[in-house]
């Protein structure tokens, strides 16, 4: 009797699997949440269903139109949330309109109550969806929308449908969209008036050495020339002559001073030996850019962390940028300006940490507040107010306890290694121009200068009393930051 060979199903009769169910797509859209709120920040959470709730989600039978989320003593809920009969179902078939556990992090929910207690910011589900085979929400914070705001958008949504409608309108229509963002303007308004300040000239002597330092690190030339001795360096390892600065600023404009090396070289230039050089002019303007245009986005993204309006975020970094000495340390191209972006990434990162868990961002907080440890070591003052900052964040939060010290241990165990490892090359930098790893330049400075002259004071460099030294720079007429203004 001949073998007969197994027939296999008909791959067109075979049964496949719900792309709802296999999540691909959704299986409830709130499309009526972004018309009547702003979305500020948008959340994954599970939810608790019943087998029928589940079978009916699936079916397509859910509605989130009227729902919204509750946080009721520490656990999140989802009120108004239809979802109807399972056709199928029997006496125990579940109450459409019941409320719902949603399943979040203690940590994340303890983070929302602080921003629901926010006057006008409320939870609302966006879209319901399958995810691994179980259903999950995703949960918007929002904040409602007032009737001329509803207006303005549908003005913007008409516009730009006729603008596209248009042959050869794309472009201008992406320009559009582009100078309807406040943040891009505040860019450009940054950019601009960095250029703007600029003469190409680097503006002090501590950014020209600063310069040179960097170009030694690629070139046969010398941080320091002999001739600028003792007026400036100190002598190291092998009697050869170092700046005193750290190595933060030097490798800021590392990059800048290579290209504009290799543009100074070029032909055209062969015959233009005016001052400012042309590595000058590169260092300067894409240096400042660079820094203005970053300071803009990182003020603005912290604002917003704190929920600040974006009308008020635009008008704290447009007082930060022309309402401070900013555009002076531009001008002079110092290393203010580059310790200050950093801090404010450091701020900015590490509360994003805070409000969303991410540890990622927690890492580049810390990377930018270590970067602050190579320019200057005194920044590490400013390490001290991050770590308060995250503090008094928790605290204000009502966080007490476990609530408070499990995030704290969190941040203390991620932080301090970066932290380590920035203060480590630092101190290999310090060994490898003057053989030390714990003296600092100020110890040279001062044995050269003794030599120099042996009448100095035996407090030197340390003259001043600390208590003027401290609070001169704030209440002493002379020098008050309060009073005095480099820009007039």
């Amino acid at each position: 009797m001949p073998r007969t060979q197994p027939t296999r199903p008909n791959p067109e009769k075979n049964p496949r699997r719900d792309p709802t169910a296999a999540g691909q797509r959704d299986a409830s859209v709130n499309r009526i949440a972004s018309h009547n709120y702003f979305l500020l920040e948008k959340f994954e959470v599970g939810v608790v269903l019943t087998g029928t709730e589940v079978k009916s989600v699936r079916a397509g039978r859910s509605n989130l139109k009227d729902a919204y989320g509750l946080i009721k003593d520490g656990e999140l809920w989802l009120l108004n949330c239809h979802i109807g009969p399972y056709e199928h179902g029997n006496i125990f078939n579940h109450a459409p309109l019941r409320t719902r556990k949603l399943l979040m992090h203690k940590e994340e929910i303890r983070k929302l109550i602080g921003k629901t207690q926010q006057r006008g910011l409320t939870l609302i589900p966006t879209r319901m969806y399958f995810k691994n085979g179980k259903v999950k929400v995703e949960l918007a914070l929002a904040k409602g929308k007032q009737l001329w705001d509803k207006r303005e958008t549908e003005r913007r949504k008409t516009a730009d449908k006729e603008e596209l409608a248009m042959p050869g309108r794309i472009r201008a229509w992406f320009i559009r969209v582009w100078f309807r963002n406040p943040l891009f303007l505040l860019c450009l308004a940054a950019g601009l008036g960095a250029f703007v300040v600029q003469s190409g000239e680097l503006g002090s002597a501590d950014t020209m050495h600063r310069l040179q330092t960097a170009h030694s690190f690629w070139t046969s030339e010398p941080a320091v020339f002999p001739q600028e001795y003792p007026e400036f360096g100190v002598h190291g390892r092998g009697g050869k002559l170092y700046d005193w600065y750290g190595i933060g600023q030097p490798l800021l404009m590392l990059p800048a001073d290579i290209v504009g090396t290799y543009i100074e070289r070029l032909p055209i230039f062969a015959d233009y030996n005016d001052d400012p050089s042309v590595r000058d002019i590169v260092v300067g303007y894409s240096t400042n850019i660079l820094i203005s245009v970053l300071t803009v986005l990182v003020c603005f993204r912290l604002l917003q962390l704190l929920n600040f309006s974006m009308s008020q975020a635009v008008a704290g970094v447009l007082a930060l940028l022309f309402c401070t000495t900013h555009l002076h340390y531009t001008q002079n191209m110092m290393e203010n300006n580059y310790i200050m972006l950093l801090t404010l990434s450091g701020f900015a990162f590490q509360y994003e940490w805070l409000r969303t868990g991410s540890r990622r961002a927690l890492l580049i907080g810390s990377a930018a507040l270590g970067l602050n440890l190579l320019t200057r070591l005194t920044t590490g003052l400013d390490l001290l107010a991050a770590a308060a900052f995250v503090f008094l964040a928790l605290w204000f939060e009502r966080a007490r306890g476990r609530v408070l010290w499990e995030p704290l241990l969190e941040y203390a165990k991620t932080t301090l290694p970066v932290y380590a490892v920035f203060l480590l090359i630092d101190r290999i930098y310090q060994f490898y121009r003057f053989g030390s790893f714990f003296d600092t330049y100020v110890h040279y400075f001062t044995v050269e200068h003794r030599l120099q002259d042996p009448s100095l004071p035996a407090s030197y460099p340390f003259e001043t009393p600390f208590h003027v030294g401290f609070l001169g720079a704030l209440f002493a007429p002379e020098k008050s930051i309060f009073l005095f203004d480099p820009l007039l």
